[in-house]
């Protein structure tokens, strides 16, 4: 073996080293919005953002103070316009102002938020200026960065999905890094963290990355562990309890080879996600007298007879394949990877696009 060269780099970055790296480049791109804007949410944001003023300022989960005040006081210093519109979600029965958004940003984030609220107080106690209100950017840059880290968090489960299937550590990384980049999840991690997307997205890889585990270990406490990942994902985006089906099929596709061990492992998996999802049935119940009644009146997110899958891949309103390209590839490389098996779906990839896209089709196909 040859010795370096005077002056050769030989230095590489471990997944600790890039994780800060790429935390640091999100946070970089939070404080420029917040530089630029004054503040880091809008739109959807700004009512997972009210659950956080509600919970911690008011003590309760009465959304008019935080509306009224985005509506009637808050102004965007980059538009001048309020921060939400004229009509915000209200109940048609009682007709009184809503929150019909889940619960689970705000839980996630609640520790950034209540540091900032009591680091704010003590200061202000001191002597010191300091937003006491709960509104202001400081808390919303804080939270922010606590999503940052969750999103890095999303990326390393990605990684460890990536090379369970004979990928280096490294191509692991370059695969989890390019497909991130290509798609809005940069948008949502930097410019609109408050939208649920980028937990969403966290939570999805958590469950992937865990349920391999879960299969791979085969424990009960694993599978309820999954099961509680995924209550968690529907209390970030009620849509999102569709990732429960992942684990379930694989235990349904061995209930004839082991009956009584995918029963326990199901009983598990249920009890778990029946404990990630107890808080927002709590909020439901406390807001509506059901826990299963949402804040969505009038609006479905399931449509199992008509899914209209051509239309969410290409339509023109934000279809997934034109809002990320690189989705195209996935799909290609998993039709490839089922009919002639995973290693010919990589080499049929990498003649067509490159080691990049073999990379990226592989990581999509099996993380995002």
């Amino acid at each position: 073996m040859g010795i370096p060269g005077v002056g050769a780099v030989t230095w590489r970055p471990t997944s600790a080293h890039l994780m800060w790296l790429v935390w640091l480049a999100l946070a970089a791109g939070q404080t420029a919005r917040v530089v630029a804007t004054g503040s880091l949410m809008s739109g959807d944001g700004v009512y997972h953002f009210a659950h956080l003023h509600s919970i911690v300022v008011d003590h309760d989960l009465d959304p008019v103070n935080e509306i009224r005040y985005f509506r009637e006081q808050a102004r965007s210093p980059y538009t001048g316009q309020p921060k939400i519109g004229d009509r915000p979600p209200r109940h048609p029965s009682t007709g009184e102002v809503l929150n019909k958004y889940p619960i689970g940003l705000a839980l996630l984030t609640l520790p950034a938020y209540v540091a900032v609220y009591v680091v704010s107080h003590g200061l202000a106690a001191a002597g010191v200026p300091a937003d006491v209100s709960g509104y202001g950017w400081t808390y919303q840059y804080f939270v922010g960065l606590l999503i940052a880290a969750y999103a890095v968090l999303g990326l390393w489960c990605c990684q460890r999905v990536a090379t369970a299937r004979e990928l280096t550590a490294g191509d692991g990384w370059w695969a989890t890094l390019l497909v991130a980049s290509a798609t809005p999840w940069l948008f949502y991690a930097t410019l609109e963290p408050f939208f649920s997307h980028t937990l969403s997205a966290t939570s999805a890889a958590l469950l992937a990355w865990h349920w391999l585990r879960a299969r791979t270990g085969d424990r009960p406490t694993q599978w309820s562990v999954t099961g509680i990942i995924a209550g968690v994902a529907a209390t970030i985006r009620y849509q999102d309890a569709v990732l429960l089906v992942i684990p379930g099929l694989d235990l349904f596709t061995s209930v004839r080879r082991r009956p009584r061990e995918v029963m326990v492992r199901g009983l598990a998996l249920g009890a778990g996600t029946l404990v990630g999802v107890l808080p927002q049935l709590a909020v439901n119940y406390h807001l509506f007298g059901n826990p299963f009644t949402t804040g969505y009146f009038g609006e479905e997110f399931s449509y199992w007879r008509s899914p209209l899958l051509l239309y969410t891949l290409t339509s023109a309103d934000v279809g997934l394949v034109r809002w990320a390209p690189i989705v195209a590839l996935a799909l290609a490389g998993l039709v490839i990877g089922a009919w002639r098996g995973w290693p010919s779906a990589c080499r049929s990839t990498w003649s067509a696009a490159g080691s990049s896209c073999r990379r990226a089709t592989r990581s999509a196909t099996e993380c995002w």
